[in-house]
C-alpha cells in the first residue's frame, strides 16, 4: 500500500489535484501518466541518428527533424548527403534531389523517425482494449526507480512492459512481447532535460524483430524547441515534375 500511495503522491504533484475524489486504479494512475507525456505538440530538433538493419553495418544521419502531434514529420538530412523524409499523414516520401529520386512508402511502414509521445498510442479506449496492472517499484539503471506497468492487449495478447520514472512519471523503457513472450519491440529513452518546464529525452532507441532480422535506430537530438509554430508548408513538399518515383519494394 505504501508504494501506490507515493506514486499517487508523485503524481498528483506533477498534475494537480483534479480528480482527487476518483477512485484510484491502476488504470486513472496509467491515464494520469499518458497525459503528462502528452504535453509536447511540435519539435524542431538537430539530429543523429544511426539506422541498422539485421548484420549490416550501421548507417550514420545527421539532419533537422521537425514534427507535430498530427503525427506528420520531415527530417531534412544533410549527412550523408541531401535526403528528405517526409510524412504527411497519409504517405511517406523519401526524396534524394541530386538524382530526382522519390521513394513512395505506406505510412504504416516504420521510417525510423522519432515520436513525439512514446504512450501515445495508449491515448484512447485504454480500458476497453487493454488489461492494466501496476506490477510495483523496481530498480532501474543506476540509482533510478521505476514503477513497472503491463498492459495485456485483450485480442491479440500481446503485452507491453513499461518502466516509468516513479516520481517524475517518464518512460525509461518499453519492451512489446508476444503471445509467445518472444520480444518484438524495446524501446529505450534516456538523458531526460528540461526544455522549457518539459522533460524530453537527449537519446532514444529502438528495437525491432522483423522475420529478416533484428533492425533499429537510435537518435541523439540537439538544440531542441519544443511546442512552436508549424507551416503547413513544412508537411507537403512540392517536388520536381520530373521527378522519378518509385515504390519501397521497387527493384
Amino acid at each position: 500500500m505504501l508504494n501506490r500511495k507515493i506514486i499517487l503522491f508523485c503524481l498528483l504533484f506533477l498534475y494537480g489535484v483534479a480528480g482527487v475524489g476518483t477512485p484510484v486504479t491502476d488504470y486513472s494512475l496509467f491515464q494520469m501518466i499518458v497525459e503528462h507525456n502528452s504535453k509536447v505538440t511540435s519539435i524542431e530538433s538537430h539530429i543523429d541518428q544511426e539506422i541498422w538493419n539485421g548484420d549490416n553495418p550501421p548507417e550514420k544521419f545527421s539532419g533537422l527533424f521537425r514534427a507535430d502531434s498530427r503525427g506528420r514529420f520531415r527530417i531534412d538530412y544533410s549527412m550523408p548527403e541531401n535526403q528528405v523524409v517526409i510524412n504527411d499523414g497519409k504517405k511517406l516520401y523519401w526524396y534524394y534531389p541530386a538524382d530526382r529520386l522519390l521513394y513512395e512508402i505506406a505510412s504504416h511502414r516504420d521510417s525510423g523517425a522519432p515520436k513525439l509521445n512514446p504512450l501515445e498510442e495508449y491515448s484512447k479506449g485504454l480500458e476497453v482494449r487493454y488489461r492494466v496492472s501496476n506490477m510495483g517499484r523496481t530498480v532501474y539503471g543506476f540509482f533510478s526507480i521505476s514503477d513497472l506497468y503491463l498492459l495485456i492487449d485483450k485480442q491479440s495478447g500481446v503485452t507491453i512492459h513499461l518502466w516509468i520514472d516513479s516520481f517524475r512519471g517518464l518512460v525509461n523503457r518499453k519492451v512489446v512481447t508476444g503471445r509467445d513472450g518472444v520480444e518484438i519491440i524495446r524501446e529505450t529513452y534516456e538523458g531526460y532535460e528540461s526544455i522549457e518546464g518539459i522533460y524530453f529525452p537527449s537519446r532514444v532507441e529502438v528495437l525491432v524483430r522483423t522475420p529478416g532480422g533484428v533492425t533499429g535506430n537510435s537518435t541523439i537530438y540537439r538544440r531542441v524547441r519544443l511546442n512552436i509554430p508549424m507551416d503547413e508548408r513544412i508537411f507537403n513538399m512540392q517536388f520536381p515534375p520530373d521527378v522519378k518515383k518509385k515504390y519501397l519494394d521497387e527493384k
